[in-house]
């Protein structure tokens, strides 16, 4: 297909025709991005991230078997155990990082006895601590540390939402 043809008195008319072929061909050498391939590339990779994720969330432990829960009569709530509730210890860390054992405000030399008889006179009972919000975790944990020492695995941190 020929657009045009100028003719110029300094040129023959068959450079003129072979300028306006390659410039034809040029524009037909542009290249051009197939999208069907790209897609199918992309829904490939993403179907492989989504087969990863699958397999790398839920946390299965090989050769654990773990308990079964009856659930028979009961709502899909949260179960609680049968019977009343273990005796409690609370013990308060405050804004300041102060100990507080039943309103008072007392130092770890002094909760360290009242724990002890505690845990001594009730074998099913457990020490709560309650921190405020505004603690960072690391002041927490040290009297954790300190509690589990005392305390073992009697000691459990509350957290509310």
């Amino acid at each position: 297909m020929l657009i045009g043809i100028f003719y110029c008195s300094h040129t023959e008319p068959d450079s003129v025709l072979g300028e306006i072929v390659r410039s034809q061909q040029v524009k037909s050498k542009i290249p051009q991005v197939n999208l069907v391939s790209m897609i199918d590339v992309l829904m490939s990779v993403l179907t492989f991230f989504v087969i990863m994720s699958m397999n790398m969330t839920g946390g299965v432990v090989p050769n654990v078997t773990l308990p079964e829960l009856d659930t028979e009569g009961t709502s899909s709530a949260a179960v609680t155990p049968p019977g009343p509730p273990p005796p409690e210890l609370a013990v308060g860390l405050d804004a300041a990082g102060q100990i507080i054992l039943d309103g008072n405000v007392i130092d770890f030399a002094t909760l360290e006895p009242e724990m002890t008889t505690f845990l001594a006179t009730e074998p099913e009972g457990v020490v709560k601590v309650k921190a405020d919000r505004d603690l960072k975790y690391q002041d927490i944990d040290s009297l954790l540390v300190q509690l589990a020492e005392v305390g073992g695995d009697r000691v459990l941190l509350v957290i509310q939402k």
